[in-house]
């Protein structure tokens, strides 16, 4: 099991099997929600969670324009 809490890794669970959570369940999850801000100043290197691929493209270019010393490779596929 990659969850050391139970509780929490039975919730995440359900969340995956498509099961509705009770109120104290729901409670746990919400009390765990953080602004972009916290997460941010928390765990930089932190894993996030998107719903959508837009999202997830946003937040991926935020990084990659943030490097001041980077190089762009381009490639052709034969």
């Amino acid at each position: 099991m990659r969850q050391a809490n139970q509780q929490f890794s039975s919730i995440l669970t359900k969340i995956g099997n498509g099961e509705q959570l009770d109120k104290m369940e729901i409670t746990l999850i919400e009390s765990r929600f953080c602004t972009v801000e916290e997460a941010e100043a928390r765990c930089s290197q932190g894993i996030r969670l998107f719903n959508t691929n837009n999202s997830v493209n946003e937040y991926n270019n935020k990084i990659l324009n943030a490097y001041v010393d980077k190089l762009t490779s381009t490639l052709t596929d034969v």
